[in-house]
């Protein structure tokens, strides 16, 4: 470790800039005195930020450079807008120091992941002031890493911001990563300052040895995460780790963020400091504004559903719950598993394009395929069309991902946080259905899911010849006896172990609506489910269009079929 004291040229350095800046820093005198000095001392060519906020730190450390010819500071912040005023952009202090813009680049709507790989070479020196909560900076160091010379500085703000107020017990990310990274420890020369106990900034000189204790940063992330970043972002983060880090930490993270959605609790939040609130989508529109629209990123969701000629009409309602619900960024691949249809029923599927611009695709299916796969007599109102998802990986194998939803039911708002949801290696996200402890008990498997809403990890299913082990696995179960409810008891035994739960109100069933045992859910979680459901899925025989039949939510089916082709005069 060594202590690091400012002399009286450096701080005249640092007292030259025109004091306007200060009113706008998060740093105390000391702290700003501690980067400054520390730039100053290890002459870097080229400096990473992350965490702009108002621009003050890239101002004090622009003005460092100054004494460092041919340097430059690379700035990157998630958002655009100052989290504190968001009539004010990012950095904007820089703008009163035109004499210092020269020498820095600012990188905005997005983790450094998204830029780091094109700023092509390597940092002498980084500065990270983001989050301050877990994953926060420890993602952001796995971010940077490779992308920093041996010997290269790393200075943490906020290190022991935890330690100041209650308050602030959750900021305590740069406390232990500071503590992980492996190098010599820079520490400010001073105990107590302003009523902090500790100091709250400190730096590390990375050794050789880093590379060797990566796992010991990995392994932070096995903390209580205090926010859960989108999907969009866990799988920029996945892509891109699995671009500079081994297999080894990759399948750790996998299972470090399912970990990690599996423990989340109604109070975890989600991109905390990052993200824009914006108003959920009522029955009838997408309430979003256009400035919050402008905030969101584009979006195609592929979409999959499996039907005969019976189901026509129900999954028209589906559909048109869906668009009538969507937001204005997303749009819509559906693709219809054909089991014989009629022409008339497609042309009125069709018209759905009229509430919104989407692309149909009628998949044709060979229902001889599936010769070998059972009925039973206790799933009367299921046709071999069911299983026709089986095929769903081998039909589309360059999707990704994508979300397979039975006909009958409607969506109530947009699917777009269903739809981002990580999946790391499991082969689907998924809903507990019914009365899962007898049927996994039934199965012997470790759990039991409902089947008609599911999003599928294509290219696990692909990596794993899936379809194949299904049509396998359905032979195997129907001889021993197994088979109950058709091809959900087989999905559920082949995907034993590597499905994704998510929360109940995305498969809000009917027929279990007063049920409350479980294996997966709180009694809270269930609540919401009924009282906020997203997708409300008409399971079992009980339909609202069979007349004797009325299961809870019922009206809402009629209500979306009225603004379908097949509307009721």
């Amino acid at each position: 470790m060594k202590f690091i004291q400012s002399t009286s040229t450096e701080e005249q350095i640092l007292n030259r800039l025109n004091p306007e800046y200060i009113q706008y820093s998060e740093m105390q005198p000391l702290e700003r005195s501690f980067l400054n000095t520390l730039v100053l001392r290890h002459k870097p060519k080229r400096i990473l930020e992350l965490g702009v906020s108002a621009g003050s730190s890239a101002v004090l450390i622009l003005n460092a450079l100054q004494e460092i010819p041919g340097s430059k500071l690379y700035s990157i912040d998630y958002s655009s807008s100052l989290y504190r005023d968001l009539t004010k952009h990012v950095g904007f202090t820089v703008d009163n120091y035109p004499e210092l813009k020269q020498n820095w680049q600012l990188l905005t709507n997005g983790l450094a992941c998204k830029f780091i790989d094109n700023l092509e070479e390597s940092f002498d020196f980084c500065f990270i002031d983001t989050v301050h909560k877990v994953p926060g900076e420890i993602l952001d160091f796995l971010l940077v890493f490779p992308y920093l010379k041996q010997n290269a500085v790393i200075v943490l703000h906020d290190t022991n911001l935890h330690t100041i107020n209650n308050c602030y017990n959750d900021l305590n990310s740069n406390n232990m990563l500071i503590s992980a990274i492996s190098g010599e420890k820079l520490v400010p020369n001073y105990d107590r300052y302003l009523g902090m106990r500790f100091a709250n900034i400190a730096g590390v000189i990375l050794n050789e040895q880093q590379q060797e204790n990566i796992w010991d940063i990995f392994n932070l992330l096995l903390q209580p995460w205090k926010y859960m970043p989108s999907g969009i972002n866990l799988n920029n983060i996945r892509k891109y780790l699995a671009q500079h880090y081994t297999d080894y930490f990759c399948n750790f993270f996998d299972r470090v963020v399912n970990y990690q959605i599996s423990k989340a609790s109604c109070n975890l939040n989600t991109e905390i400091l990052y993200i824009p609130k914006r108003a959920p989508a009522t029955h009838n529109t997408a309430a979003v504004t256009t400035q919050e629209l402008d905030e969101l990123p584009p979006c195609v969701m592929d979409i999959f559903f499996a039907a005969d000629n019976n189901y026509s009409q129900s999954m028209c309602v589906a559909l048109t719950s869906i668009l009538v619900n969507s937001r204005q960024e997303e749009n819509f691949n559906f693709y219809i598993l054909d089991g014989g249809i009629q022409v008339e029923n497609k042309q009125k599927i069709e018209e759905i394009k009229n509430i919104k611009s989407c692309n149909i695709e009628f998949i044709t299916i060979d229902g001889s395929l599936f010769d070998n796969c059972p009925l039973v007599s206790d799933c009367s109102h299921i046709s071999k069309t069911t299983y026709y998802r089986y095929l769903i990986p081998v039909l589309k194998p360059e999707i990704q991902k994508c979300l397979y939803l039975d006909c009958d039911l409607v969506v109530e708002n947009s699917l777009r946080d269903l739809w981002d949801t990580f999946l790391g290696d499991n082969y689907a996200a998924v809903i507990e259905d019914r009365d899962p402890i007898n049927n996994s008990k039934r199965l012997k498997t470790k759990d039991y899911f409902n089947a008609g809403v599911m999003l599928i990890n294509n290219q696990q299913w692909i990596k794993n010849n899936i379809t194949e082990v299904l049509f396998k696995t359905t032979v195997e179960m129907e001889e021993q006896g197994l088979i109950k409810f058709v091809d959900q008891d087989v999905l559920n035994k082949v995907f034993d172990k590597r499905i994704l739960f998510i929360h109940p109100k995305y498969n809000l069933l009917t027929c279990s609506i007063f049920k409350t045992k479980s294996l997966n859910y709180l009694n809270r979680e269930l609540e919401e489910a009924q009282t906020q459901p997203i997708v409300i899925h008409y399971a079992s025989n009980v339909k609202p269009w069979i007349q004797s039949c009325y299961p809870p939510f019922g009206q809402r089916y009629f209500e979306y079929l009225n603004l379908t082709p097949y509307r009721i005069n």
